[in-house]
């Protein structure tokens, strides 16, 4: 490849990629949690949204953000609850 071509993935930090990782499967999550198409489906939303705030917490340690990081520890709790309820476990 030649060395003068930009090439974005190249370039970004292992932060930036978090934070894209982060942002993208908060995003493709939310759309698929607001379809509730099948409960199947949700609850793999939920997983997802799970992916998302754990690369928002490990981003706000990187960061040294507190408040990123407090906040997406909370959301990763909700979302272990989520996926607790939406795939059935405990249920007879």
């Amino acid at each position: 490849m030649p060395s003068g071509l930009f090439c974005p993935v190249r370039q970004m930090s292992e932060l930036s990629l978090l934070r894209w990782i982060a942002a993208l499967t908060g995003m493709s999550a939310a759309i698929i949690v607001s379809l509730k198409l099948s409960q199947n489906f949700t609850a793999w939303g939920f997983v997802i949204f799970t992916i998302s705030s754990v690369s928002w917490a490990a981003a706000g340690l990187m960061e040294e953000e507190p408040s990123l990081m407090t906040q997406n520890i909370v959301l990763t709790i909700i979302n272990l609850v989520g996926i607790y309820r939406w795939f059935g476990f405990g249920k007879q």
